[in-house]
């Protein structure tokens, strides 16, 4: 891992917890997630179904109070019938939370994301894709949530919800003036947060998620953002890798599947 990378972890999981914060604050009414900012953790609650997670991220307890915050949190939740996740902190994988949410009968997830960074230092490439737009116009933005809700299989308005303008940068890449690619940059805690990069099944395999990610990159960058963070499923690790991120960690999760 270059060094510039090495221990960038925690930034890609504050830039994951402040792109919630930030949504969230500019939901205008959207119902698709409920978020509570509490002094212990920040809980993220889903309407799309009742099998779907209630997340819970940044959890915050004193030294020595991991087993006593865990069986709050089990108590709080118990007879609901809900399934909760809770995300834990790179760096905590060893640690006395994650052994007492075991003891709690939370089972660690078999399919971790995997956290990657890129850090661009004060050499860069402005880059123009003729291609590619920043959506500013609400038709212009309408069209890319569409777009990343048929690629993603998601209700349009979960896309709505984590798309507030200015605040998250929604741009979509255009194959003969038709919408075919998009992807957002969230620009929090001082990192470039790239996410829901998608590309239409019917032409994947011709570049246009680099393409994408290059463009979010430059425009990063004139922001004032040298490091990029982001995190994927594993089998777009290589991809990532060709652009110039590296791995970080694994971004490990815990399920209760009922309570």
């Amino acid at each position: 891992m270059p060094e510039s990378s090495a221990g960038l972890g925690p930034l890609v999981y504050r830039n994951f917890c402040e792109m919630w914060r930030v949504v969230s604050a500019h939901a205008d009414g959207n119902t698709a997630f409920e978020v509570r900012q509490r002094p212990d953790l920040l809980l993220i609650k889903s309407s799309l179904t009742p099998r779907v997670p209630h997340m819970v991220l940044d959890p915050r307890m004193a030294p020595g109070n991991e087993r006593a915050w865990t069986a709050a949190l089990v108590e709080e939740w118990a007879g609901n019938t809900v399934s909760l996740m809770v995300m834990i902190p790179p760096g905590t994988e060893r640690g006395e939370l994650a052994r007492a949410l075991g003891r709690w009968g939370f089972a660690r997830a078999t399919r971790p994301s995997i956290a990657m960074a890129r850090f661009s230092g004060s050499t860069r490439e402005h880059r123009e894709d003729a291609d590619i737009e920043l959506a500013t116009g609400e038709d212009d933005l309408a069209e890319a949530r569409r777009l990343l809700a048929t690629i993603f299989d998601l209700p349009e308005h979960v896309f709505a919800y984590y798309t507030p303008q200015p605040l998250v940068r929604t741009y979509m890449l255009r194959e003969r003036g038709i919408g075919v690619a998009a992807a957002c940059l969230c620009p929090f805690a001082g990192a470039a947060g790239v996410y829901s990069v998608g590309v239409l099944p019917a032409v994947r395999g011709k570049g246009y998620a680099q393409r994408l990610v290059l463009q979010l990159l430059s425009d990063a960058a004139d922001l004032g953002l040298n490091t990029a963070v982001l995190s994927c499923e594993r089998h777009y690790v290589p991809l990532y890798r060709r652009l110039g991120f590296s791995v970080c960690c694994e971004l490990m999760t815990y399920w209760m599947e009922a309570l």
